[in-house]
C-alpha cells in the first residue's frame, strides 16, 4: 500500500515539473489498461495532467476528477472514467442529473453536453422521460454553481470558454 501511495505522489510531482507523456508511455500504459477501469482512469488522469498549462491544478485534481470524466466523455463522445458501457448515454445522463456531486457543476456539464451533441443524444434515448424528470428536480432545486473550478476548466478546455 505504501509503495502505491509513493508512486502516485512521485508521478504527480513529475507532472508538476513539466514532465510530458511520450508516445511510448501511452503505449505501455495501454497494454495494461484494457484489463482494468482503474488503469484506464489513471491513464486519463495523466493525459489531463499533461494537457494542463498551469501545473498548480494538479494538487486539486482529485477534487474534480469525476467532473472531468463527464467533460472528457462528452468531448470524446464515449463514456470514459466510469463503469458504464461506452455508449450508455441515458444511464450516464440519469446518473449525473440525480447525483448531488454534479449539481454544483451543472451549468458547466449542461453546456458541455450540448456543445458536443451528447445532450440531444440523451434526450433522444429518454423515451420514458426519466432524464427530463430528474432535470426538472435539479432545475427546481437551483443549486449554487461552483466557480472555483472555472480556472481549471478554462486551462484544460480553452475551446469551451467557461
Amino acid at each position: 500500500m505504501r509503495i502505491f501511495v509513493i508512486k502516485k505522489y512521485l508521478i504527480k510531482e513529475l507532472f508538476k515539473r513539466n514532465y510530458s507523456l511520450t508516445k511510448n508511455d501511452k503505449e505501455e500504459c495501454l497494454k495494461y489498461a484494457e484489463f482494468s477501469l482503474d488503469k484506464k482512469q489513471e491513464i486519463l488522469k495523466y493525459e489531463l495532467f499533461d494537457r494542463l498549462s498551469n501545473k498548480k491544478f494538479i494538487d486539486d485534481f482529485n477534487k474534480y476528477e469525476r467532473l472531468l470524466h463527464v467533460i472528457e466523455s462528452a468531448k470524446r463522445r464515449e463514456i470514459v472514467g466510469f463503469k458504464y458501457q461506452p455508449q450508455k448515454w441515458l444511464d450516464f445522463g440519469n446518473n449525473i442529473a440525480i447525483n448531488k456531486y454534479y449539481h454544483e457543476y451543472w451549468k458547466y456539464i449542461e453546456d458541455v453536453l450540448k456543445k458536443y451533441g451528447v445532450w440531444n443524444k440523451i434526450l433522444e434515448l429518454d423515451r420514458k422521460g426519466t432524464f427530463k424528470k430528474k432535470l426538472q428536480l435539479l432545475y427546481n432545486d437551483k443549486p449554487i454553481q461552483n466557480i472555483e473550478v472555472r480556472e481549471l476548466l478554462n486551462d484544460l478546455y480553452p475551446e469551451l470558454e467557461f
